[in-house]
């Protein structure tokens, strides 16, 4: 079951997750965890990104707009997912190259 009110950051009880919202991205609309805000506790901005995660990972999109997705639902600035994106890559640029017998 699930609720869209927000909880306080050191709020006792029980954890109820809130109801995905529906986001569009790239050319597809996905149900995502609503933008992580600070009244949000540990535990629940720690689920949030679990399941953007997992929703945004099992549909064929771009990494890249997968990153700038998940920077916006976690509600992080657009510079730190394009880092995020250089340390995904590159050690698949490593793996590529390796593959076709070059080892940078």
């Amino acid at each position: 079951m699930t609720d869209n009110t927000a909880r306080a950051a050191d709020s006792v009880g029980p954890f109820v997750p809130r109801a995905l919202v529906p986001v569009t991205v790239g050319r597809s609309t996905i149900n995502l965890y609503p933008i992580i805000d600070g009244n949000m506790a540990t535990h629940e901005r720690a689920h949030a990104f679990h399941i953007n995660k997992t929703a945004l990972l099992s549909q064929y999109i771009n990494l890249r707009v997968q990153l700038d997705a998940l920077g916006h639902q976690l509600n992080l600035s657009a510079p730190l997912s394009q880092q995020l994106l250089l340390v995904f890559m590159h050690p698949l640029r490593k793996i590529t190259h390796t593959v076709r017998g070059y080892m940078f």
